[in-house]
């Protein structure tokens, strides 16, 4: 499988899991215990998770187990953090751009911007992947989680004025 298609796949995966997974939870939670969610927060939870996933040593889960990682160009060492963040807050706004640049051009413009590309690396099995998980810092990942919320909620209300003025 070509390094094309696992990322579409990881792509795919890591937006689509982490949205269905609290939808499913929001939904339940309306349905059974006929309590109303906010929007605005579902959305925040949903888009921090996704702002956060590649927060680890420049992977995300599927990332991993499809072996692919997030390196600066230069140095081909992992990307931090908070460059990662910021790196996939930038799609936020750009989203239908993004897909359409990887898509034809094989690159995010975010990676074009932050200097950073997706790279084949070693597969992980989930085991390893547990273990890594339980070894970042509880501090670090509480500081990043915050900061991607806020940047989610953030990101949400301008990719939804981006939409009303444009689409309506």
């Amino acid at each position: 499988m070509t390094i094309r298609i696992r990322r579409y796949i990881a792509a795919f995966l890591d937006l689509y899991l982490p949205g269905s997974i609290l939808f499913l939870f929001v939904s339940l939670v309306e349905k059974y215990f006929e309590f109303n969610l906010n929007l605005d927060l579902f959305i925040g939870v949903i888009w921090s998770v996704v702002l956060m996933k590649d927060i680890f040593t420049g992977q995300s889960i599927f990332k991993k187990l499809l072996g692919l990682k997030v390196v600066y160009k230069k140095t081909q060492q992992p990307v931090q953090p908070l460059i990662s963040i910021f790196r996939n807050f930038l799609a936020l706004p750009l989203f239908p751009i993004e897909i359409i640049a990887l898509l034809f051009f094989g690159v995010r413009i975010s990676d074009r911007i932050f200097k950073t590309e997706v790279v084949v690396a070693d597969r992980m099995k989930i085991v390893s992947i547990y273990k890594e998980l339980r070894e970042y810092k509880t501090t670090a990942y509480i500081r990043d989680y915050l900061l991607s919320f806020i940047l989610a909620i953030l990101g949400a209300n301008i990719y939804g004025t981006f939409l009303v003025i444009f689409l309506f």
